[in-house]
């Protein structure tokens, strides 16, 4: 297991599913055209978007938002209803694989830190939207964001069907 899934023991129930939350960074530049955040997974270095394990006692969303700031240093908006889920097989320290669903919520960036928690593990960059599906490591995923970008609602960055909460990564208990 990870350190971070060692954390998590209740979670390795034989023949379950594991649950992880992310963010779908994103903004709309000066020129609007709207670019994705992707983070390196810690170990891999594959480009993903920032993902974690549930925290006791805090929403989906509020988790996802958490560890977009803690994995890639950035501040926003996040939609409390997700707008996707994509599944993988989790590879463990002893070799195994298991299952694991990841609920994506839409996260409006406004912010990106200098300095972060995980910087010196993990690099960012933007990209296009098709950029950053082409880079992406699940096919799941890229395919959603190829059809629908990283927009909750209608596929408009105003989408209309739900509104966007900013919970402090500072103040979160």
């Amino acid at each position: 297991m990870s350190s971070n899934l060692a954390e998590h023991k209740e979670l390795l129930t034989e023949g379950t599913e594991l649950q992880q939350f992310a963010a779908l960074p994103w903004r709309t530049g000066s020129d609007g055209k709207t670019r994705i955040l992707l983070v390196t997974s810690g170990e891999h270095q594959r480009w993903v978007i920032p993902t974690g394990w549930p925290i006791v006692g805090q929403p989906p969303f509020v988790t996802a938002s958490l560890k977009a700031f803690e994995k890639a240093g950035i501040i926003g908006d996040i939609y409390p209803q997700p707008m996707t889920d994509y599944q993988y097989m989790k590879q463990l320290d002893d070799g195994s694989l298991q299952p694991c669903r990841v609920t994506v919520f839409s996260m409006k960036v406004y912010g990106t830190l200098s300095n972060w928690r995980e910087q010196d593990h993990r690099k960012r960059s933007w990209f296009s939207v098709d950029e950053a599906a082409d880079r992406l490591d699940d096919a799941e995923l890229a395919e959603f964001i190829r059809l629908h970008g990283p927009f909750p609602g209608k596929g408009t960055p105003d989408g209309d069907v739900i509104r966007p909460l900013r919970p402090s990564p500072l103040h979160v208990g």
